[in-house]
């Protein structure tokens, strides 16, 4: 065993990430155990890059069977394990992915989720949840201490939510041409107090009118489950935004009718980010998402709001 704690084979395997983020990141990524809610299309993404990346042990949670439709949403999948348990299909192609990594399933249902179950992570990362199940699970992660991220695609937009509670962290900066660390800190708000604020209200007016409309779209879908136009205006103004200074017909029309299917470019930025930050924030480098991030495919845009 190397003096870091890495063996010849995990230094050889993670030779470029190592010379990227060093090797006291990667013994933190190989010494934490992650919880990944739910078999969806953007966990498939988000769980092949954590495994590649060399995280220690990734858990997935999904107490349903394959379908069809699973088949053509989620690229680990075929035909052949329609009828098969979610978490163990997928678990047997993450296998292939990197076998220095653990891999396991839990089949408890997020109702029956507890503290005790939670607190035996270091992060949760929860996808494609109804509103009130994101925050059982968020209350679940505070009440533990654990970091979470909450995420979804819808379409071409998705969203990122990120609550670290207290994290710190370091960055790297060039002064006078030597590169030094500067440790910073950020505490963030559990889901449902940050999503009861009108972000309209923590704006300037300028500002508060260049707010894209992806941001009441996806609020309406994640707290009301909606997408049809009046439900997206009336979740506008519970922000104390300007229903006309950011919606148009156009893209109401559009997000109302292509919000249900799940494309996969969106899915791969989205699962990317998530899987990227996450990563940074288990090896406690770079600024997190601080705290919602957008991405609209249409505008190639993904503004973040502290909210």
């Amino acid at each position: 065993m190397d003096k870091n704690g890495m063996n010849p084979e995990e230094i050889a395997l993670y030779d470029r990430q190592i010379r990227l983020w060093g090797f006291n990141a990667q013994q933190a990524l190989k010494q934490s155990r992650v919880l990944l809610i739910t078999a969806s299309p953007l966990s498939n993404e988000i769980a092949k890059n954590l495994v590649l990346a060399g995280i220690g042990e990734l858990c997935l949670q999904d107490t349903h069977s394959v379908e069809m439709q699973d088949v053509h949403d989620q690229f680990f999948l075929e035909d052949s394990n329609i009828g098969k348990s979610k978490v163990s299909s997928l678990i047997e192609k993450l296998k292939d992915l990197n076998p220095l990594v653990k891999l396991s399933s839990l089949n408890t249902p997020i109702a029956e989720l507890s503290e005790s179950i939670i607190s035996s992570f270091q992060m949760v990362i929860a996808t494609q949840l109804q509103y009130d199940d994101f925050c059982k699970v968020n209350n679940l992660c505070r009440t533990s201490k654990r970091p979470m991220y909450a995420s979804s695609c819808y379409g071409l937009y998705g969203f990122a939510f990120a609550d670290l509670i207290d994290h710190e962290f370091v960055i790297e900066k060039t002064v006078e041409n030597t590169k030094v660390e500067q440790a910073m800190s950020t505490s963030q708000k559990p889901m449902q107090v940050a999503f009861d604020t009108a972000l309209g209200s923590k704006l300037k007016p300028r500002l508060a009118k260049k707010v894209p409309a992806a941001y009441p779209a996806l609020l309406s879908v994640l707290k009301h489950n909606r997408s049809d136009p009046d439900s997206i205006k009336k979740m506008c103004l519970e922000q104390k935004l300007d229903p006309s200074a950011i919606l148009n017909e156009s893209f109401l029309n559009d997000f109302s009718q292509n919000s249900n299917f799940q494309w996969m470019p969106v899915i791969s930025i989205v699962g990317g980010v998530v899987s990227q930050d996450a990563l940074n924030a288990i090896s406690k480098r770079q600024y997190p998402i601080d705290n919602f991030w957008i991405f609209d495919a249409e505008t190639s845009t993904g503004p973040i709001y502290m909210l």
